[in-house]
């Protein structure tokens, strides 16, 4: 499988917003393609490099890990991940987020 466009950005990437965004991309790749544990260890990058990200963006991606923890087939992390992405999205008081994370579960 050839590696996701995404990857490729990821070395030429120095804005870290730029960067946070490509691994997160990637790990969309990467699950679509079958691959959750390199999808969640794109996820847990994205999270590492998300300082410059807005706090929507962060709950965003805590759900993506989630959702790799789920296919991954363990559901005590990916609830964790979630509930992580839900209080995420009640800080900033995105009630759409919160809803949309607390359906997708």
């Amino acid at each position: 499988m050839p590696t996701p466009f995404f990857l490729r950005g990821i070395p030429f990437a120095t804005d870290p917003t730029l960067r946070a965004r490509l691994y997160e991309f990637s790990g969309f790749a990467l699950l679509n393609d079958g691959k959750p544990e390199q999808a969640l260890k794109q996820h847990l990058q994205a999270l590492q490099d998300s300082a410059s990200l807005s706090e929507f963006y962060k709950a965003a991606i805590l759900a993506d890990a989630g959702q790799a923890y789920r296919y991954l087939g363990k559901p005590d992390s990916a609830i964790s991940y979630y509930q992580k992405a839900i209080l995420n999205s009640n800080e900033i008081e995105s009630s759409e987020q919160t809803a949309f994370f607390s359906i997708r579960k």
